[in-house]
Protein backbone atom coordinates (compact mmCIF):
# COMPACT_ATOMS: atom_id res chain seq x y z
CA UNK A 1 0.00 0.00 0.00
CA UNK A 2 1.16 3.50 -0.80
CA UNK A 3 -0.28 6.38 1.19
CA UNK A 4 0.30 10.03 0.46
CA UNK A 5 -1.14 13.21 1.89
CA UNK A 6 -3.88 13.29 -0.73
CA UNK A 7 -4.73 9.64 -1.25
CA UNK A 8 -4.17 5.93 -0.95
CA UNK A 9 -3.33 3.14 -3.35
CA UNK A 10 -3.48 -0.58 -2.66
CA UNK A 11 -3.14 -3.75 -4.67
CA UNK A 12 -3.42 -7.44 -4.03
CA UNK A 13 -2.80 -10.71 -5.80
CA UNK A 14 -3.91 -14.18 -4.85
CA UNK A 15 -4.07 -17.80 -5.93
CA UNK A 16 -6.89 -20.16 -5.08
CA UNK A 17 -6.40 -23.89 -5.43
CA UNK A 18 -8.87 -26.67 -4.73
CA UNK A 19 -7.22 -29.95 -3.74
CA UNK A 20 -8.58 -33.07 -5.46
CA UNK A 21 -8.26 -35.24 -2.34
CA UNK A 22 -11.46 -37.24 -2.79
CA UNK A 23 -13.03 -35.95 0.44
CA UNK A 24 -15.23 -33.34 -1.23
CA UNK A 25 -19.00 -33.37 -0.83
CA UNK A 26 -19.39 -31.70 -4.23
CA UNK A 27 -19.78 -34.03 -7.19
CA UNK A 28 -18.03 -34.08 -9.53
CA UNK A 29 -14.76 -33.50 -7.67
CA UNK A 30 -13.74 -29.98 -8.71
CA UNK A 31 -10.05 -29.19 -8.74
CA UNK A 32 -8.91 -25.84 -10.09
CA UNK A 33 -6.32 -23.09 -9.88
CA UNK A 34 -7.55 -19.49 -10.06
CA UNK A 35 -5.50 -16.28 -9.95
CA UNK A 36 -6.87 -12.92 -8.85
CA UNK A 37 -5.48 -9.40 -8.95
CA UNK A 38 -6.97 -6.13 -7.76
CA UNK A 39 -6.02 -2.51 -7.40
CA UNK A 40 -7.80 0.33 -5.62
CA UNK A 41 -6.81 3.96 -5.42
CA UNK A 42 -8.46 7.11 -4.07
CA UNK A 43 -7.01 10.57 -4.31
CA UNK A 44 -8.28 14.03 -3.40
CA UNK A 45 -7.17 17.02 -5.44
CA UNK A 46 -5.96 20.20 -3.71
CA UNK A 47 -9.31 21.84 -4.58
CA UNK A 48 -11.33 19.05 -2.89
CA UNK A 49 -12.43 16.90 -5.84
CA UNK A 50 -11.89 13.14 -5.54
CA UNK A 51 -11.05 10.44 -8.05
CA UNK A 52 -11.23 6.71 -7.49
CA UNK A 53 -10.06 3.81 -9.64
CA UNK A 54 -10.84 0.15 -8.95
CA UNK A 55 -9.89 -2.87 -11.07
CA UNK A 56 -10.31 -6.61 -10.55
CA UNK A 57 -9.34 -9.61 -12.65
CA UNK A 58 -9.83 -13.34 -12.16
CA UNK A 59 -8.36 -15.97 -14.46
CA UNK A 60 -8.68 -19.74 -14.33
CA UNK A 61 -5.23 -21.24 -14.79
CA UNK A 62 -6.41 -24.84 -14.79
CA UNK A 63 -9.19 -27.21 -13.88
CA UNK A 64 -12.95 -26.85 -13.61
CA UNK A 65 -14.41 -24.14 -11.37
CA UNK A 66 -17.58 -25.02 -9.40
CA UNK A 67 -20.71 -22.94 -9.90
CA UNK A 68 -20.45 -21.21 -6.53
CA UNK A 69 -17.07 -19.71 -7.53
CA UNK A 70 -18.18 -17.89 -10.69
CA UNK A 71 -18.30 -14.09 -10.94
CA UNK A 72 -21.15 -11.93 -12.18
CA UNK A 73 -21.41 -8.42 -13.61
CA UNK A 74 -24.43 -6.28 -14.38
CA UNK A 75 -26.79 -3.95 -12.57
CA UNK A 76 -26.14 -1.09 -10.14
CA UNK A 77 -22.74 -1.33 -8.51
CA UNK A 78 -20.99 -2.67 -11.61
CA UNK A 79 -22.34 -1.92 -15.11
CA UNK A 80 -25.78 -0.35 -14.50
CA UNK A 81 -27.00 -0.58 -18.12
CA UNK A 82 -26.82 -4.39 -18.04
CA UNK A 83 -29.54 -6.47 -16.41
CA UNK A 84 -28.65 -7.69 -12.91
CA UNK A 85 -25.97 -10.43 -13.12
CA UNK A 86 -26.21 -10.51 -16.94
CA UNK A 87 -22.59 -11.61 -17.36
CA UNK A 88 -21.57 -14.77 -15.54
CA UNK A 89 -18.44 -16.89 -15.68
CA UNK A 90 -15.38 -18.12 -13.81
CA UNK A 91 -13.14 -15.50 -15.45
CA UNK A 92 -13.59 -11.78 -14.86
CA UNK A 93 -12.12 -8.48 -15.92
CA UNK A 94 -13.68 -5.32 -14.44
CA UNK A 95 -12.59 -1.71 -13.97
CA UNK A 96 -14.21 1.56 -12.98
CA UNK A 97 -13.05 5.14 -12.59
CA UNK A 98 -15.03 7.85 -10.76
CA UNK A 99 -14.55 11.61 -10.48
CA UNK A 100 -16.57 13.36 -7.76
CA UNK A 101 -17.10 17.06 -7.06
CA UNK A 102 -18.39 17.99 -3.57
CA UNK A 103 -21.45 20.23 -3.54
CA UNK A 104 -22.14 20.31 0.22
CA UNK A 105 -20.48 18.88 3.32
CA UNK A 106 -17.05 17.68 4.31
CA UNK A 107 -14.95 14.99 2.61
CA UNK A 108 -14.26 13.14 5.89
CA UNK A 109 -17.79 13.11 7.35
CA UNK A 110 -20.22 13.22 4.48
CA UNK A 111 -22.11 15.40 2.12
CA UNK A 112 -23.55 15.67 -1.36
CA UNK A 113 -21.40 15.06 -4.46
CA UNK A 114 -21.93 15.23 -8.19
CA UNK A 115 -20.04 12.44 -9.97
CA UNK A 116 -19.20 10.89 -13.32
CA UNK A 117 -18.11 7.27 -13.66
CA UNK A 118 -16.96 4.97 -16.40
CA UNK A 119 -17.17 1.21 -15.84
CA UNK A 120 -16.54 -1.76 -18.04
CA UNK A 121 -15.65 -5.40 -18.08
CA UNK A 122 -16.66 -8.94 -18.84
CA UNK A 123 -17.27 -12.27 -17.14
CA UNK A 124 -16.78 -15.32 -19.33
CA UNK A 125 -15.81 -18.97 -19.46
CA UNK A 126 -17.47 -22.35 -19.87
CA UNK A 127 -17.77 -21.82 -23.63
CA UNK A 128 -18.61 -18.11 -23.51
CA UNK A 129 -16.09 -15.75 -25.07
CA UNK A 130 -14.81 -12.43 -23.75
CA UNK A 131 -17.27 -9.64 -24.67
CA UNK A 132 -16.47 -6.18 -23.31
CA UNK A 133 -19.47 -4.25 -21.96
CA UNK A 134 -19.40 -0.76 -20.49
CA UNK A 135 -21.31 2.28 -19.28
CA UNK A 136 -20.85 5.96 -18.55
CA UNK A 137 -22.71 7.32 -15.53
CA UNK A 138 -23.50 10.78 -14.16
CA UNK A 139 -25.39 11.49 -10.97
CA UNK A 140 -25.42 12.65 -7.38
CA UNK A 141 -24.28 10.82 -4.27
CA UNK A 142 -25.10 11.34 -0.62
CA UNK A 143 -22.12 10.29 1.53
CA UNK A 144 -22.11 9.45 5.22
CA UNK A 145 -18.72 8.15 6.39
CA UNK A 146 -18.07 5.05 4.26
CA UNK A 147 -21.68 4.66 3.09
CA UNK A 148 -22.94 6.20 -0.11
CA UNK A 149 -26.37 6.44 -1.78
CA UNK A 150 -26.24 7.20 -5.49
CA UNK A 151 -28.78 8.04 -8.13
CA UNK A 152 -28.18 9.01 -11.71
CA UNK A 153 -28.38 8.27 -15.39
CA UNK A 154 -26.26 5.59 -17.08
CA UNK A 155 -25.69 5.22 -20.81
CA UNK A 156 -23.93 2.23 -22.31
CA UNK A 157 -24.10 -1.28 -23.62
CA UNK A 158 -27.11 -3.34 -22.63
CA UNK A 159 -25.89 -6.79 -23.61
CA UNK A 160 -28.03 -8.40 -26.29
CA UNK A 161 -30.42 -5.41 -26.17
CA UNK A 162 -27.81 -3.07 -27.67
CA UNK A 163 -27.29 0.42 -26.25
CA UNK A 164 -29.37 1.34 -23.19
CA UNK A 165 -30.05 4.37 -21.02
CA UNK A 166 -31.24 3.68 -17.48
CA UNK A 167 -31.99 5.65 -14.33
CA UNK A 168 -30.53 3.90 -11.28
CA UNK A 169 -30.40 4.02 -7.49
CA UNK A 170 -27.63 2.28 -5.55
CA UNK A 171 -26.52 2.02 -1.93
CA UNK A 172 -22.91 1.00 -1.47
CA UNK A 173 -20.04 0.95 0.92
CA UNK A 174 -17.33 2.94 -0.76
CA UNK A 175 -14.40 0.76 -1.80
CA UNK A 176 -11.48 1.34 0.45
CA UNK A 177 -7.82 1.60 -0.43
CA UNK A 178 -6.86 -0.06 2.86
CA UNK A 179 -5.61 -3.62 2.13
CA UNK A 180 -6.91 -4.80 5.51
CA UNK A 181 -10.38 -3.51 4.60
CA UNK A 182 -10.43 -4.92 1.05
CA UNK A 183 -12.15 -8.30 0.66
CA UNK A 184 -9.70 -11.19 0.55
CA UNK A 185 -8.93 -12.47 -2.96
CA UNK A 186 -11.57 -14.96 -4.00
CA UNK A 187 -14.26 -13.46 -1.76
CA UNK A 188 -16.91 -10.86 -2.47
CA UNK A 189 -17.56 -8.87 -5.59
Amino acid sequence: MRRGESGRTAFGVGLEYSFPDGTTLIEPDFSYLMAEGRVSTRHVTPWGHAWDVFALSRLVLGGEVPGHRVSTLGGPGTIPTLPLRALRGPELLYAEATYAVPILGMASLGGLDAFVRGSGGSAWGDGDSFALEGAGTAGVAVRLWEFQMETGLAVGSGGEDGARTVWFFDVRVRRSAHPTEMPRPGRGF
